[in-house]
């Protein structure tokens, strides 16, 4: 059973990556997420000058460089890093 449990994650963390590296490229200028998706989700967070922030499944980092200019301290993570 082990076998088969790595051999899915393989498979998972492939299939992920492809994805990642595809919305890398466009999620920067793709207007759902630069003009809707990521400007929501940073109006939710408010103010962040001094704290302390886990950005988990940070992707690209889009959001722990708008944290991080913020002045947040961030410490981020994505799935393959």
């Amino acid at each position: 059973m082990a076998d088969t449990n790595e051999a899915d994650e393989s498979l998972g963390l492939a299939a992920y990556s492809t994805f990642a590296e595809r919305y890398a490229t466009f999620a920067l200028t793709k207007p759902h997420n630069a003009l809707y998706e990521r400007p929501a989700t940073m109006a939710l967070l408010g103010e962040v000058a001094g704290l302390r922030v886990l950005d988990a499944g940070c992707g690209p980092g889009f959001c722990s460089e708008k944290l991080a200019r913020g002045g947040a301290t961030v410490a981020a993570r994505s799935r393959t890093s």
